[in-house]
């Protein structure tokens, strides 16, 4: 009886092989944008996972918690965070750091910079990675041992196998490379290059945080240094672990008022997915798994529409079979078997577009998903488990209909439509509102990184760069003295992150977190910031009338000015800072404000703006602020590494524009657009198909009723217009669907912005018009064939 099925299956796709390929299609495209959805769900999900033990590894993630400031991730924590852990809590087993550092790597002509790990002795007890050559574990317990890579021992020594080679670190200390490890998987490990360095050189990051750490806690201080490893047991208690560490560690950090410090315990698979390090991840994901399986059943309602269509040729079979003893359920099995090998090709066609495609996915997503079957026996299982399932699921509807015909109403030759008009219209709704809901949502995305970009931006960030290097007066006069500069001032990194804050206290006595940058006072006329009040000082080294700055000198911002009490900005002027309580080394100065300026930042759409102090810290400046003229724009950047380059550095510093950095900082959002408008594409394919397969229903069942019209006096132009009026229908009832739908989800996705473009009804109309003239230009054809029919060729046999 299988191979009756199996023959029967081949030759009903022979003999409708147009349905059958559009069937494919439909069904094929689905499933390799699910497939290409699901690998990279499935690499974000595994990240760490190579590692031996990975379920027992955890990260201790440092948190800050000031009043009044969202709270402070970093994978980053004190150097004293690890000897406390191991002292004092029993249930961990280990505790490990390692800290990243830039440098500079030498072997005989090979030269170049790394990122490389400094490392405790006991890194490779709990982080076991994949050994290939020598033991990493003794490799550190040296003050010289470095543990490289296959790659990267390959790149340096043109052999994988170097143990006992030498390579030269910052032009400076001889390392010997005692341990090769293999090649870490690409974007599935938050270790970037897998170089590991023993800490325990003098030179190294740790052994630096360690010397440093006596002074930090004289003065009052923290400094982050290095990521804290912990391995637990096999059955680790989480929850009593957690509250062991925050009642621990408070102790053992300075007191600020109103700052919390702690950790939090994170297994290392999952921190990659924690949204207080990689925000709104989690949601990311979610939306992409949705999405996927929104277009997969998008595929099926296509096969299921055309199934259906096909019902009126096979109903002659189905009513021979049972007048010959086939039961419904042998019929049921047939169908749904037919359903599986449509199914079962598609996948094939999928999987090879997916292969085709993948290496692109990868790119865009920065992500490092593969598609092997053959050597994933996990992933191979899934895929037969998910074509199973689809096809059942997607042959189910056609099966169950196709099997109730009656034989003896079927061979008197009353032949109907199977599948209710109702079903058909429903299924078709539910293909254009997702079509809606998609070019939508990717309009929307995009509309408000473009806001974000550019339109909520409060400064000019045309022609302005940022170099990172140190503010040397050297540097800085040699740069201003560029025909191409129109000027240059140093500031520090919190001017772009916003990372830099103090916690004080008012004199009403509340906490505050107060954002801190240092600046050169000219970087706001660089910006195109002129203050609502007071006058902003001038730079000791630019001619002026204005009075000098000095670090008794502050500026605050409008959010600033109004937290601190003040009616309004020109009444802070030449007040002094209304603090009572701080940071022992910022309280040493006494401060009064001379100007106020607008509220701005490089985040203003993604964050709210908040207090924030301006004021003149030399030790601070690492960034330096250049505005060009905007002209000869390549000789002036030429001219500019070549200073950067004359002052002893190994290559120039980096730079880049601002325009630049912040694109980069709403990057996810507009990737976030393109993905959404690459599915609302597929979605575009899939709604198109499903609509062919409706009018090739209406065909088969109103060939009569259009033949009797005709024959009555209708003309060719009437019957179009009632036809593409029938086909339009679809497309209202999907837009009353779609749009509260995706106008509720939108706007809670737009509420995650401090400020965001309007939710007006020009996108919906837009999105329900782009529906529209889909579906018309879909029909339009097989409407006019059907129109121009004869009616004779209907009505011949009446």
């Amino acid at each position: 009886m299988l191979r009756n099925y199996v023959v029967g299956a081949l030759r009903e796709l022979a003999r409708n092989q147009l349905y059958a390929a559009i069937s494919i299609l439909g069904l094929a495209v689905g499933l390799c944008a699910a497939t290409l959805a699901g690998l990279t769900l499935r690499n974000d999900l595994t990240w760490e996972h190579f590692i031996p033990g990975y379920e027992n590894t955890y990260l201790a993630v440092g948190v800050a918690a000031p009043t009044g400031h969202t709270p402070l991730y970093s994978r980053e924590s004190p150097a004293f965070v690890a000897g406390i852990l191991t002292l004092n809590l029993r249930q961990i087993r280990a505790v490990t750091r390692i800290a990243a550092a830039d440098v500079h790597l030498r072997h005989d002509q090979v030269e170049a910079q790394e990122r490389i790990y400094w490392a405790d002795s006991n890194a490779f007890d709990v982080l076991r990675l994949p050994v290939f050559a020598g033991d990493p574990v003794a490799a550190l317990r040296r003050p010289d041992g470095i543990i490289l890579t296959r790659r990267i021992a390959a790149k340096y020594f043109g052999r994988d196998d170097a143990v006992g080679q030498s390579i030269v670190l910052d032009d400076a200390h001889v390392m010997t490379v005692t341990a090769v490890i293999e090649d870490l998987p690409v974007n599935a490990t938050s270790l970037e290059t897998g170089i590991f360095a023993s800490g325990l050189g003098s030179y190294s990051r740790l052994s630096e945080c360690d010397r440093e750490a006596p002074e930090l806690a004289s003065r009052n201080a923290v400094k982050l240094c290095g990521s804290t490893y912990l391995q637990l047991g096999s059955q680790p208690h989480l929850d009593a672990l957690q509250r062991a560490i925050d009642a621990l560690l408070p102790q053992a950090y300075p007191k600020f008022p109103g700052m919390t410090f702690g950790a939090k315990v994170i297994r290392i698979d999952r921190v990659h997915l924690f949204d207080g390090l990689n925000p709104g991840i989690q949601a990311r994901l979610a939306a992409v798994g949705a999405v996927a399986l929104v277009i997969l059943f998008a595929a099926c309602v296509v096969f299921v529409n055309l199934s259906t269509a096909r019902s009126v040729r096979r109903a002659l079979e189905v009513g021979v079979r049972k007048a010959c003893g086939a039961s419904r359920a042998q019929l049921i099995v047939q169908f749904l078997g037919e359903s599986v090998l449509y199914v079962v090709l598609a996948a094939c066609v999928a999987l090879a577009l997916a292969e085709v495609t993948l290496p692109y996915v990868n790119a865009f997503l920065d992500s490092g998903s593969r598609l092997d079957l053959a050597r994933d026996p996990e992933l191979l299982a899934s895929a037969i488990m998910g074509v199973l399932v689809v096809g059942v699921l997607a042959g189910a509807y056609p099966a169950f209909v196709l099997s109730a015909f009656r034989p003896n109403t079927v061979l008197k030759g009353v032949l109907r439509y199977a599948g209710g008009a109702m079903a058909r219209q429903s299924l078709v709704v539910l293909q254009f509102a997702i079509l809606i809901g998609l070019v939508l949502t990717a309009a929307v995305i995009y509309r408000q990184c473009l806001y974000a970009t550019r339109d909520a931006l409060r400064v000019d960030v045309d022609q302005m760069l940022i170099i990172r290097s140190d503010c040397k007066p050297v540097l800085l006069n040699e740069l201003r003295a560029l025909p191409g500069v129109r000027g240059a001032y140093c500031s520090s990194p919190a001017l772009l992150d916003r990372q830099g804050f103090l916690n004080a206290r008012l004199r009403d006595g509340s906490n505050l977190a107060i954002d801190v940058t240092a600046l050169e006072f000219g970087a706001f006329g660089l910006y195109g910031i002129k203050p609502v009040a007071g006058v902003l000082p001038l730079d000791a080294g630019q001619d002026g009338t204005g009075p000098i700055q000095n670090e008794r000198q502050v500026v605050i911002n409008e959010t600033a000015a109004r937290r601190f009490g003040f009616a309004a900005p020109a009444a802070a002027i030449g007040e002094p800072l209304p603090l009572t309580e701080g940071p022992r080394d910022f309280m040493a100065v006494a401060r009064r404000i001379v100007a106020v300026v607008p509220d701005f930042s490089f985040e203003v759409a993604a964050q709210k703006v908040r207090p924030t102090l301006y004021s003149a810290e030399p030790n601070g400046y690492k960034l330096i602020n250049v505005r060009l003229t905007g002209r000869d724009i390549p000789e002036t950047l030429e001219a500019i590494d070549r200073l950067g380059s004359s002052t002893g550095a190994a290559k120039p510093p980096e730079r880049f524009f601002v325009s630049e950095y912040i694109q980069s900082l709403y990057s996810m959002v507009l990737r976030e657009a393109q993905v959404f408008a690459v599915f609302a594409g597929v979605s575009l394919v899939l709604a198109a198909l499903g609509l062919l397969g409706l009018s090739a229903a209406t065909a088969a069942s109103r060939t009569r009723e259009i033949g009797i019209r005709k024959a009555m006096g209708a003309s060719t132009a009437d019957i179009m217009r009632m036809l593409l009026w029938e086909f339009s229908t679809p497309i209202f009832w999907a837009s009353l669907l779609a749009w509260p739908v995706s106008g509720l989800l939108l706007r809670h996705w737009l509420d995650g912005f401090a400020d965001h473009v309007e939710l007006g009804p020009g996108p919906f109309v837009a999105a329900s018009a782009l529906a529209l003239g889909v579906a018309l230009l879909t029909v339009a054809g097989h409407a006019f064939l059907i129109a121009r029919a004869k009616p004779v060729a209907a009505l011949r046999y009446e």
